[in-house]
C-alpha cells in the first residue's frame, strides 16, 4: 500500500485536496478508531514525498486557520493534526 500511494503521488502532477485530507485525517494521537498501523503508513507516505506534499500541507494549514468553517467540514482536530506534523 505504501508503494502505490507513493507512486500515485510521485506520477501526479497535482495533489488532489480529497487524496491529501485522508492523508492527513489519520494523524493525531489522540483518534481511537484509528489504528496505529493507518499512522504509520500516512507517515511513511509523507515522508517519502514531504517535497510534493509540502504545497497542499501548508495550503491546508493556511486555510484552515483562516476558515472556521473549512476545519469543520473535514472533522479533523487542526491542532492535534499540525501538532503531530510538527513532532515528526
Amino acid at each position: 500500500m505504501n508503494t502505490i500511494m507513493v507512486v500515485l503521488l510521485e506520477e501526479s502532477e497535482d495533489i488532489n485536496n480529497d487524496l491529501l485530507f485522508v492523508i492527513l485525517s489519520v494523524l493525531g494521537r489522540d483518534k481511537k478508531a484509528i489504528t496505529m498501523d493507518a499512522r504509520r503508513l500516512a507517515m511513511n507516505v509523507m515522508a517519502q514525498c514531504a517535497g510534493k506534499l509540502e504545497p497542499g500541507i501548508k495550503q491546508f494549514i493556511l486555510k484552515s486557520m483562516s476558515s472556521p468553517s473549512y476545519h469543520l467540514e473535514l472533522k479533523m482536530d487542526d491542532s492535534s493534526m499540525v501538532k503531530h506534523l510538527l513532532t515528526t
